[in-house]
C-alpha cells in the first residue's frame, strides 16, 4: 500500500507498507528542497500487524508528517512547495482492500484573538545529536 501525499510540482511524500517484508517506509526524497545534507530521504521500520490488518493514523500539515502504525511512530519534516497539495492511495505489486478511510481537515495552528493579528503556535520535537544539536524527524518505536 502506498499513500502519496503533498503531490504536485514534481514533488511527493510517500508512506509505504510492504506486506511481504513487514516494512513501513516514510519517504521524503522527492518532497521538496532538503535544507541540510544530513537529512535522510527515507526511514524504514519493521511493523507487526495485529490481525493481519494495517492500521495507520497520519497527521500531515505544510511541513511535517506524523505516522502511527501498530506500535511504531514515524515523524519527519518535509519542504514541499505550497502548490503541492494532491494525494492518492494505491496498491503496488498486488491488491489491497480498504475497509475504512477517514480524511479530516486539520484546524489552523493560528489563534485568532479579537482585533489582533493571528498568532502562530509552533511546537518542535526532535532528539539530540552528538554535540548537543537537535535533529528533526526519524523513526522511533514506542
Amino acid at each position: 500500500i502506498v499513500f502519496d501525499l503533498r503531490v504536485g510540482n514534481g514533488q511527493i511524500t510517500s508512506v509505504k507498507y510492504n506486506a511481504l517484508s513487514g516494512l513501513l517506509t516514510l519517504d521524503r526524497s522527492a518532497a521538496g528542497k532538503n535544507p541540510v545534507d544530513w537529512f535522510p530521504g527515507a526511514y524504514t521500520k519493521p511493523v507487526k500487524l495485529g490481525n493481519g490488518k494495517l492500521r495507520l493514523h497520519m497527521f500531515l500539515d505544510w511541513s511535517s508528517l506524523e505516522v502511527f502504525c501498530d506500535g511504531a511512530v514515524g515523524t519527519m519534516l518535509i519542504y514541499p512547495d505550497p502548490g503541492s497539495v494532491g494525494m492518492s492511495l494505491r496498491a503496488s505489486g498486488g491488491t489491497a482492500t480498504i475497509e475504512r478511510l477517514d480524511v479530516y481537515e486539520q484546524a489552523s495552528i493560528y489563534r485568532e484573538e479579537s482585533g489582533k493579528k493571528p498568532e502562530r503556535i509552533v511546537y518542535a520535537l526532535g532528539h539530540s545529536r552528538p554535540g548537543g544539536s537537535r535533529r528533526q524527524g526519524g523513526m522511533v518505536g514506542i
